[in-house]
């Protein structure tokens, strides 16, 4: 059995025991304090073969504070022949649009991903 089960089924019964309010498992309060998600910025337009954009997703929580979510998202590019994912990062590919989906704990977010000039390689200038 994994730390992670045993600490779940243990911090319920610590709790009785000692008489302090019920204990949530760190599995519990993952799926159960998120009230929505988002991603930031909340649309990307890549302008050539070269660009990139990182986005972020965060979730407000049941208490009204916000947590970066990103790296627990699952996440999809709806069309994938106009951009690439790469971590947080989306690069361009050809031009036109798609859509950039995150999924955290049954919650979905979305935002609209154009690619123009995607042929172009503009020349490096480090001035």
């Amino acid at each position: 059995m994994s730390n992670r089960l045993v600490r779940a089924a243990l911090l319920p019964m610590v709790a009785a025991i000692v008489g302090g309010a019920p204990a949530i498992s760190d599995a519990d309060a993952n799926h159960a304090i998120y009230n929505s998600i988002r991603i930031s910025p909340d649309s990307i337009f890549l302008t050539d073969g070269r660009d990139g954009q990182r986005f972020l997703v965060t979730a407000e929580c049941a208490d009204g504070s916000t947590r970066d979510v990103t790296s627990r998202s699952r996440l999809v590019m709806a069309e994938t022949e106009f951009a690439r994912l790469e971590g947080n990062q989306v690069f361009s590919l050809a031009d036109g649009a798609t859509t950039l989906l995150a999924h955290v704990d049954g919650l979905e977010a979305s935002i609209t991903v154009t690619v123009a000039n995607a042929g172009w390689y503009p020349d490096l200038s480090f001035r």
